[in-house]
């Protein structure tokens, strides 16, 4: 397969939170022949484009047995290490690979894979042995210096063998009618970015975009590039980084009006998943470059529909840095559970006045302020305009659930749940308890707000019950 080559549109070629979904547990284990107790590493970049890669390490015993068991929600590209040298895994969650590696006197150590879900990853590893490391020592050569019709029939060239290193290797591990049409379908990604690399390069060299010859546009217009979908491949995501910065929108000297127009490309061209990991990105960058506020409604939209709930939480952490917390900007939402585990956001109560808690169970304080403010919230009994609001910051979920304060009968009582990081820091809250008033509008009124037996809450509910409110449509 092609190396990462990635493309980000303000540069050139070149926090891990909870998560809301099912996590399987996944193994890789094996044994390192004559290596002896090496060190094994599995390296996960779970977020690329924001946060450091996971890494997973186990000390491989004497004999160069190792083990390794770690939760996966989805399949993903992961880096086996041992010791220097490396190779690429797809693996998806529940699988349980056998890794044996023999030293040779190549660069490259022998691997054999087994188990269940190996098969894609063995075929990897057989096409990088016979095909793709030999492509790759001249590849950069053949893009700088080769012209579009000497490249052409290099990249030809390529394809032809390439086909027949497939063909043996799907032989080899006796790979079924499905395995066979994803390899054949990866195929085609593989030769829309050998001329995608060659126009990209050419389009940076020259600052303008690069005009496809006819054999690379009969390549490109494939449909099934696009119906693929398939985001946990490597060579599948240079192919979305590619296309997008090669095809797509040329940057403008505005930043932010060059996002929205890549944001706008890449509503309209690519499928679920490779939307939703394009969008990601550019919406980061674009937060990175001060475009937040004009960008927000397609962050909006990311946020409430995207298949990735990690992405989602990385850019929630992301945008609530952004947030001033100032009286009449917009309240961060986040996403919090009932005892239920029912999900709910603090958007669904447009149209009150939310009094907002932050406790917990262990909170000496936040105890005691709760029974303090049973005469406040007598004086707002039967008022539908105000809300108190009480979200739990327990770690421990059982706690909570288990808590008198929480089974008293006391309604909006809520769990921080999945976006427990995304929460404090979106809210600054560095210690509990914490009260926030938010109006009907769903805008800050005071993000410091007094507690529930000062004096002054009263009046400043109130005052905000009394302000009409228009729902938007």
């Amino acid at each position: 397969m092609i190396r990462s080559v990635r493309a980000l549109f303000f540069v050139s070629l070149v926090m891990l939170t909870g998560a809301a979904f099912s996590q399987v547990q996944t193994i890789i284990h094996g044994n390192l022949n004559e290596f002896g107790a090496e060190e094994v590493k599995l390296i996960y970049n779970k977020v690329p484009f924001a946060s450091k890669p996971l890494e997973l390490k186990a000390q491989a015993d004497s004999s160069g047995q190792f083990f390794i068991q770690f939760p996966l929600d989805k399949a993903a590209n992961i880096d086996f290490y041992h010791g220097s040298k490396s190779i690429s895994l797809i693996i998806a969650p529940g699988d349980s690979f056998y890794v044996d590696v023999k030293k040779t006197d190549d660069a490259l150590d022998a691997y054999t894979l087994s188990g269940r879900g190996y098969e894609e990853s063995y075929l990897n590893y057989l096409i990088f042995r016979d095909f793709d490391r030999n492509v790759i020592q001249t590849f950069q050569d053949q893009v700088k210096n080769l012209d579009v019709n000497a490249y052409d029939a290099k990249v030809q060239t390529w394809m032809k063998d390439f086909r027949e290193v497939l063909k043996k290797s799907l032989k080899e591990i006796d790979a079924d009618k499905t395995l066979r049409k994803h390899a054949e379908r990866m195929g085609l990604i593989k030769e829309a970015n050998y001329y995608l690399i060659y126009a990209n390069y050419q389009k940076n060299v020259t600052q303008k975009a690069f005009p496809l010859p006819k054999n690379f546009e009969k390549v490109l217009s494939n449909k099934t590039l696009f119906e693929i979908d398939y985001t946990p491949s490597p060579e599948y995501q240079n192919f979305l980084l590619l296309h997008l910065t090669t095809i797509g929108p040329t940057p403008k000297e505005n930043v932010c009006d060059g996002v929205i127009e890549f944001l706008d490309f890449i509503d309209s061209v690519y499928a679920q998943k490779s939307h939703d990991e394009l969008m990601a990105r550019v919406l980061w960058e674009g937060m990175d470059n001060g475009c937040f506020k004009r960008t927000k409604k397609y962050y909006d939209a990311y946020v409430a529909t995207s298949t990735f709930p990690d992405y989602v939480q990385t850019l929630q952490a992301k945008a609530s840095q952004l947030a001033t917390l100032e009286p009449g900007d917009i309240a961060p939402d986040f996403e919090f559970v009932d005892m239920n585990g029912n999900i709910h956001m603090l958007s669904e109560f447009r149209g009150k006045v939310i009094y907002l808690d932050f406790w917990a169970t262990w909170c000496g304080p936040c105890i005691q302020s709760m029974k303090l403010s049973a005469p406040l919230k007598e004086k707002f009994k039967g008022n539908e305009n105000v809300a108190f609001v009480y979200i739990s910051t327990d770690q421990n979920a059982q706690k909570w659930q288990g808590h008198a304060i929480t089974n008293n009968g006391e309604p909006n009582m809520w769990h921080m749940g999945p976006s427990a990081y995304a929460a404090s820091v979106a809210y600054r809250i560095q210690t509990i308890p914490r009260y926030v008033i938010i109006d009907k509008e769903g805008k800050i009124v005071d993000a410091n707000a007094p507690r529930p037996y000062s004096p002054e809450i009263e009046g400043i509910l109130l005052r905000e019950a009394a302000k009409p409110y228009t729902p938007k449509p």
